[in-house]
């Protein structure tokens, strides 16, 4: 039996509503620019938030905010997110191929926990702005866990959790 599969195309970066330019600038550096293209990706789609704006080349396109981004990623082969809970659910949620990278800049990050207990079991792989093109090499070679929708409720008790122990007064 012949094995089919179709190349990817199409890699959306997010970095939510926050802004994470070293994610930014590490997808579009020649280098980057080159593993897209030995991995047979011709487009690549940054959402920048209220980071700085990329420098324009041809083949990536990019836009600060929308009121959803789930088109977006239905419309990408590989998702490569920020670590928010809100982009990794809905990456996995999609069935996409997902490289969290952790924005190890950030102090006290319990967004590490998150993406390593999903990378461990199989549906993420994790990176940082320094190997986020070898994590896109990793992710495009290994076929992910399935994500089941009933695994949002430890997801989003984690989440829960990691937030009642770092609360803050908003309105005090």
């Amino acid at each position: 039996r012949q094995q089919h599969t179709t190349m990817p195309r199409r890699v959306f970066v997010t970095v939510g509503t926050t802004s994470f330019d070293a994610l930014v600038a590490a997808t579009t550096t020649p280098e980057f620019a080159d593993a897209l293209e030995k991995l047979g990706f011709d487009e690549l789609r940054l959402q920048v938030g209220r980071g700085a704006a990329p420098t324009d080349t041809g083949r990536v396109t990019w836009f600060r905010f929308a009121p959803t981004i789930t088109e977006e990623m239905r419309a990408a082969d590989v998702v490569i997110s920020h670590a928010g809970a809100g982009s990794i659910l809905e990456a996995l949620e999609l069935g996409k191929r997902l490289v969290v990278c952790v924005n190890d800049a950030l102090m006290d990050n319990h967004q590490a926990e998150l993406a390593n207990a999903l990378e461990a079991r199989g549906h993420v792989v994790v990176s940082t702005v320094d190997d986020v093109a070898d994590a896109l090499q990793r992710v495009v070679a290994t076929r992910p866990a399935p994500y089941e929708r009933g695994d949002a409720a430890p997801f989003r008790a984690l989440v829960d959790n990691e937030l009642q122990t770092r609360r803050q007064c908003l309105i005090c």
